[in-house]
């Protein structure tokens, strides 16, 4: 089921690239269309915390979903091109990969925020799992409460991408994407000290906020700067990383929380992310703000 779900959900990058040519310089429009897909997300958190609270069945539940995304999937059949990518040639898929990696690679601003993006990704996707841990090992509360923590998380992107509009051209692009690594760092940490899961919430509310800035800042930029041609080639590096940093990254926690367990483990992983926080900031070149005249002017470099 999860391979099947990866096929459906691999038309992401296709997504992201369409929005920039469907919402042109319109940077709130392409905001918007995030927002609306974070509050469905809300939604469906919602639901299955309080269906399953309500002593609903996983398998119905999944049942479920299986039905919502046979109707997506019927609705998005139906839906009519709009933009149109013609290709110059055909090429296989590894050779379009490679060009695609190699794209990256020679622009300096691109190869850092990719690889900054790859670290963050695999110490950050084991939230859910110190998360799960933490309510079953060390507050003995119930696993279903982790929808709720995800829906105050979810809240707050929801606040990040609103106030990303009015951010993205006035202040350093840079600064919108790596201080949430610090947000990321201080609500995990939290965990050493909370014994009521309900204090979780307004951290990861907080938390929200910063992810909302970081996601949107992060394509927002991409889109400004890449090429049309490349929008897809980027993007699909982009949803690789996203997904496939996930698990090493769970793989690893899951290590230290067998041999240290779930406090020491808090720490370590909210020290990783302090000094990826620090690296960030050394480390990634400026990046303008969203007016900035040199945003579609990338600067390159040999490889």
């Amino acid at each position: 089921m999860q391979k099947a779900l990866s096929v459906y959900f691999s038309c992401q990058p296709v997504s992201l690239s369409s929005l920039k040519s469907l919402a042109k310089k319109n940077v709130h429009q392409r905001i918007a269309g995030f927002r609306g897909y974070t509050v469905v997300k809300i939604t469906g958190q919602i639901f299955t915390a309080f269906m399953l609270k309500n002593g609903s069945s996983p398998a119905s539940l999944l049942l479920f979903s299986a039905f919502l995304l046979l109707c997506s999937l019927m609705c998005i059949m139906r839906m009519k091109p709009k933009v149109k990518q013609e290709m110059p040639e055909r090429r296989g898929q590894w050779t379009l990969m490679k060009e695609g990696v190699l794209y990256i690679a020679r622009h300096r601003q691109l190869g850092t925020l990719f690889v900054f993006l790859t670290i963050a990704m695999f110490i950050a996707s084991s939230v859910d799992l110190i998360l799960l841990s933490f309510l079953r090992d060390v507050l003995s509360s119930g696993v279903e409460n982790l929808s709720f923590i995800g829906t105050a998380s979810l809240s707050g992107m929801i606040v990040g991408t609103a106030l990303v509009p009015k951010w993205y051209k006035k202040i350093e692009r840079k600064w919108l994407i790596v201080p949430p690594l610090f947000t990321l760092c201080i609500s995990i940490g939290s965990l050493y000290a909370i014994q009521n899961w309900l204090v979780i919430l307004p951290l990861f509310f907080v938390q929200g906020i910063a992810l909302g800035c970081f996601n949107i800042t992060f394509v927002t930029y991409v889109q400004d700067i890449v090429e049309k041609d490349n929008y897809t080639r980027v993007f699909s590096m982009y949803h690789m990383i996203s997904t496939s940093a996930a698990l090493p990254g769970i793989l690893l926690t899951g290590v230290l929380l067998s041999i240290w367990g779930v406090t020491t483990t808090v720490l370590v992983i909210s020290g990783m992310l302090l000094v990826l926080g620090i690296a960030g900031i050394l480390a990634i070149p400026s990046l303008g703000k969203g007016n900035s005249a040199e945003q579609t002017n990338i600067e390159t470099v040999a490889v």
